[in-house]
């Protein structure tokens, strides 16, 4: 049972991957990303609430579809509600053969109705997709004023710049951190201003 299991999780990884138009390799070893190169890859760079997440199939393929409330657009174009199907699923689901698999492929975000959340969003695929950049690394939870992805922010703030403005204390502080919870006020104010002012282009 567990090797079928694993085949079924390996497929589906493989059908993610094609659906995204991502390198094999990327889903397996993620290497942590700043957030000058999230922003880079970024199509779109939104600040919200999940407000619904629904899983459907499109062919072969099963996908986590969300939806989220948008409070702020901070890159791409604005609007009140932006909906997204990336790959995979959040919960157990029957094969047609009777077997049962894993949805949930590894390093790809999961998502919960109500949660508060930072989202660097790639481009959508041609066949309709899209995900977090660097998944998980690119999804940011907030609770109690702090802001992490599920990579304990690892990294996001190495060898980032800031041209020629000089960091507030705040921002300062923060791009000391080298693991852990952001403020997440201080972290959104400072992704805008490096939007706005071209710091990672």
């Amino acid at each position: 049972m567990k090797e079928t299991r694993h085949v079924w999780t390996d497929l589906l990884a493989g059908l993610a991957v094609a659906a995204l138009g991502v390198t094999p390799g990327l889903a397996t070893s993620m290497t942590p990303q700043s957030v000058a190169e999230l922003t880079r890859a970024s199509h779109d760079i939104v600040v919200g609430t999940v407000s619904r997440v629904t899983e459907g199939s499109q062919g072969n393929l099963p996908y986590l579809e969300v939806e989220v409330s948008v409070s702020e657009t901070i890159q791409g174009t604005p609007a009140r509600t932006l909906t997204f199907r990336q790959p995979g699923l959040q919960s157990r689901q029957e094969a047609a053969n009777g077997r049962r698999f894993v949805g949930l492929i590894p390093a790809m975000p999961g998502f919960t109705a109500g949660e508060n959340v930072i989202l660097f969003l790639g481009p959508t695929s041609s066949m309709g997709f899209r995900t977090t950049v660097g998944l998980e690394q690119g999804k940011f939870a907030v609770a109690a004023g702090n802001a992490a992805n599920a990579a304990g922010n690892t990294g996001l703030f190495r060898g980032v710049t800031t041209g020629t403005v000089t960091p507030t204390e705040k921002q300062a502080a923060m791009l000391a951190t080298r693991q852990g919870g952001v403020h997440a006020r201080t972290f959104i104010d400072f992704v805008r201003q490096g939007v706005q002012q071209h710091w990672w282009k």
